[in-house]
């Protein structure tokens, strides 16, 4: 009979989604804080576009 054992892959899955998670709140954050005091930069900062693929790198 064959088992297996699911846990470390969920559990891998969850941290993967925890980290998406946490770099798409902040970048919302920072882009909320440059559109309330007026900056355009924030539509052409790859960091803020696209959090879960830069990285969170500028």
């Amino acid at each position: 009979m064959i088992e297996t054992n699911a846990d470390s892959a969920f559990q891998a899955l969850e941290s993967q989604l925890e980290a998406q998670a946490a770099a798409l709140a902040e970048a919302r954050r920072q882009s909320s804080q440059l559109a309330n005091a007026g900056d355009p930069t924030r539509w052409r900062r790859p960091d803020l576009l696209w959090p879960t693929f830069t990285g969170g790198q500028r």
